[in-house]
């Protein structure tokens, strides 16, 4: 074996230090974790070490092994959006900044939610209920102690899900392949 062939082969040796039995022995946990993956290798750029992305992936991991593996997913996307400088703006019209009130929209070209007026701005934009909005406020802000202390009923936390998935594919301008394969496991269960 050459020197070049060693370094190489060096290069590449890791040490597990945290295996997360839990998460490889559960389908929602593994999906969770399939997703924080996912999104972690598309917000950072190769090469560019990135500590607080992983220190906030090495959280959501350790939530995901021991809480509410979907919740814990939800707040790490919530993170990276905040960790990439596009924080979602979600108390306030981005475009006027008044409140938005309950017929917000949410704008993933402008990054938050629309009031009523300066809808027509996105004809893209989707609606988003104001306990939709506050909810990932919550998670944009949130410390893993009190998310632990909290938890969404199943239709806002689809919806929640949702504009957070998409609003991550829109600025990591990618399409997610791991909300399909947490689709299939759901099938599964």
């Amino acid at each position: 074996m050459s020197e070049d062939e060693r370094q190489s082969i060096e290069r590449f040796r890791a040490e597990v230090i945290e295996p997360f039995a839990a998460i490889r022995t559960d389908l929602v946990r593994m999906g969770a974790a399939s997703f924080v993956a996912e999104v972690t290798d598309r917000a950072t750029p190769e090469r560019d070490p990135q500590p607080a992305v992983y220190r906030t992936l090495r959280q959501a991991l350790e939530m995901i092994a021991g809480g509410d593996a979907e919740l814990a997913a939800m707040w790490f996307a919530a993170q990276v959006l905040v960790l990439a400088g596009y924080a979602p703006v979600v108390d306030r019209c981005v475009v006027c900044g008044r409140a938005v009130g309950r017929s917000a929209t949410f704008s993933f070209a402008l990054g938050g939610s629309l009031c009523a007026a300066d809808r027509p701005r996105d004809p893209e934009a989707v609606p988003a209920s104001a306990v939709a909005l506050a909810a990932i406020s919550f998670l944009r802000e949130a410390s893993p102690k009190a998310l632990a202390r909290v938890s969404f009923e199943r239709p806002q936390r689809a919806e929640v899900e949702s504009l957070l998935r998409r609003y991550v594919e829109y600025r990591l301008e990618v399409r997610l392949r791991s909300p399909l394969v947490i689709e299939q496991l759901g099938r599964l269960r």
